[in-house]
């Protein structure tokens, strides 16, 4: 009985300094507050009661460094290594920020095309698209031939400036029909435009070309029949 009771003492005493041993590394750990201090203490207690809170402060300690760095390789490392962390999506997001940001510094169109083909799904992926309709659409502007909107409307059939496309391409046939400045260019514009912007202009020169027709063959003719009559 008396050896029952020593080894009940004994094993009572064990769990006790077993405990004690266990609190106070926790307590050290806590103190220290660093990922390694959690870590030595999940190396050295892998079944305590601490285990739980010790992984969770690893992983937050993981992300405020991550936030700290603040770069794309710093968020992608807590990724990798929490999949399913509780800063997953704000570490996503933040990515995504950086890397929109750097494709914005860079400003060019490849880059936001090799945006859109890197990340369909990607937060700006709207804004890129339209970064990069802007970016035809100037180009169009800038070159201003019937080539360049022609390719725009192919490319963005829908888009922003497509009216805008529209409305300039007529005026480039206007320019051509007034270049011409002949009845058939005007009427080829009329053709091409029944109810253009531009229209009655093109109708009044027409009419005005054959008023200065029948004028330059009454002016042939007055001076024919001078002729004549100068000869009698």
């Amino acid at each position: 009985m008396n050896c029952l009771k020593k080894s009940t003492l004994i094993l009572l005493t064990l769990t006790l300094t077993c405990c004690a041993s266990v609190n106070n590394d926790w307590n050290k750990a806590k103190e220290e507050s660093t990922i390694k201090s959690y870590e030595s203490f999940l190396i050295v207690h892998p079944d305590s009661k601490y285990n739980n809170e010790a992984k969770v402060k690893i992983e937050n300690l993981h992300w405020e460094n991550a936030s700290k760095t603040n770069t794309i390789e710093s968020y992608e490392n807590y990724v990798k290594f929490y999949p399913n962390g509780s800063y997953l999506n704000e570490a996503n997001r933040k990515t995504h920020d950086l890397i929109w940001k750097n494709i914005v510094d860079d400003n060019t169109i490849e880059s936001y095309i090799e945006y859109t083909e890197t990340y369909p799904n990607g937060l700006y992926f709207s804004e890129a698209k339209k970064i990069i309709e802007n970016i035809h659409w100037q180009y169009a502007k800038n070159s201003d031939t019937l080539e360049e909107y022609n390719k725009y409307i192919g490319t963005y059939p829908k888009g922003t400036f497509v009216s805008d496309a529209y409305k300039n391409i007529e005026m480039l046939h206007w320019a051509h029909a007034k270049n011409g400045n002949t009845i058939e260019s005007y009427v080829k514009y009329l053709e091409s435009y029944p109810e253009g912007n531009y229209n009655a202009e093109a109708k009044m020169h027409i009419e005005l070309i054959k008023i200065d027709s029948a004028w330059e063959k009454a002016k042939k003719i007055s001076n024919y029949s001078a002729k004549i009559m100068k000869k009698e």
